[in-house]
């Protein structure tokens, strides 16, 4: 089943959208839900990546110290 949704993208994104769609003789709906599905799918890994470390009494990773394991990798 699916549903009709207005999106509302940035023009040269849209573009580079319709090239895509054409070139591969895919929709952009199609595009946009695998992209979607892809992102979805990756936030269930990171929930399940969470809640394992969890179970293992680690503890949650607050955004404060995300920023400092980025700086201190050198990576901010």
């Amino acid at each position: 089943m699916t549903t009709k949704a207005t999106l509302y993208l940035d023009s040269d994104k849209y573009k580079t959208f319709k090239l895509r769609a054409v070139e591969t003789g895919q929709s952009i709906s199609s595009l946009m839900n695998e992209a979607m599905d892809a992102q979805l799918a990756e936030d269930l890994e990171d929930i399940t990546s969470i809640r394992t470390r969890l179970t293992k009494g680690d503890e949650p990773l607050s955004y404060e110290r995300a920023l400092q394991e980025l700086k201190n990798a050198g990576q901010l």
